[in-house]
């Protein structure tokens, strides 16, 4: 699961720091870190629910419920992750008018994900 980065921005609320910022950054700033706070929240939903398909790796034979049960695991599944790309999309104008270049940070941080260079050697990209 990705780690998000939430610490600095409920610091600086704390802190009243925040309050110092002019309001177009601070507007900004906090479209990115609640979006954080929401995909931090379905990212933890989406990996507790979908470790209950890891019993799919397991020789069993399955009823007609437990298959319409693994299916609607998939299908929420598929509908959260719509819905973290839609979060994902909605927030690159708040960091584009923070002068974020989105594209350099996608790419910096597919060099260091190890999922991501697991999918590579895998034949899956």
């Amino acid at each position: 699961m990705q780690d998000w980065p939430r610490a600095a921005c409920g610091n600086a609320l704390a802190s009243t720091a925040a309050n110092y910022l002019p309001s177009s950054l601070f507007e900004n700033y906090a479209v990115i870190f609640n979006a954080a706070q929401r995909e931090a929240e379905d990212q933890a939903t989406e990996h507790e629910m979908s470790s209950q398909l890891n019993l799919l790796g397991s020789s069993l034979t399955l009823t007609a419920d437990g298959k319409l049960e693994f299916l609607r695991i998939v299908e929420g599944e598929r509908a959260r992750n719509r819905l973290m790309a839609y979060e994902a999309r909605n927030s690159i104008p708040a960091f584009r008018a923070l002068g974020m270049n989105i594209y350099a940070a996608a790419r910096n941080m597919r060099k260091r994900s190890l999922a991501y260079a697991m999918c590579g050697h895998a034949g899956l990209l």
